[in-house]
């Protein structure tokens, strides 16, 4: 609702602009950007699906809860897994304190399960005493599905 208000009222600077008054025009088309920025991250946040739903029964330990643990798959090396419309290989992993890059293979699948098109992903992981301090001592884990290769290459 915020972000309606902003753009509504930075709207109305922005056409007073065009009845000469450009000194205001920055500011407002720097609020009306900022508005549909967050007005994205809203529209994108509620359309999330979680893919990866634990059909295994494996149990991840005490400190999964519910949730996590139904929301969440193990992959093991070289094994394919299906998640949504994707295979998953887990292939491997670097060590370069105090990430972790997981090298991830995916083939996005259609309909009859022919692969459409395989790309690979470089998630990390990384763990650190002042990550497990600013959680209050949970254990901390923040995984990234930006790609990264360790050589540079993608």
């Amino acid at each position: 609702m915020q972000d309606l208000i902003w753009f509504v009222t930075n709207g109305e600077i922005l056409l007073s602009v065009f009845k000469g008054k450009i000194k205001l025009a920055g500011s407002a088309i720097a609020h009306i950007g900022f508005a549909l920025l967050l007005l994205g991250a809203l529209i994108a946040a509620s359309k999330s699906e979680v893919l990866s739903i634990n059909n295994s029964g494996y149990n991840y330990g005490k400190e999964f809860n519910e949730k996590n643990t139904k929301e969440n798959i193990l992959l093991w090396k070289d094994e394919p897994l299906k998640m949504g419309n994707y295979e998953l290989t887990y292939l491997g992993d670097s060590l370069a304190p105090p990430n972790t890059y997981y090298k991830v293979h995916y083939d996005e699948l259609d309909a009859s399960g022919k692969i459409v098109h395989s790309f690979l992903l470089y998630p990390n992981a990384m763990s650190s005493s002042k990550l497990i301090l600013s959680t209050l001592f949970n254990k901390a884990t923040a995984v990234s599905p930006l790609p990264f290769s360790p050589s540079g290459a993608i």
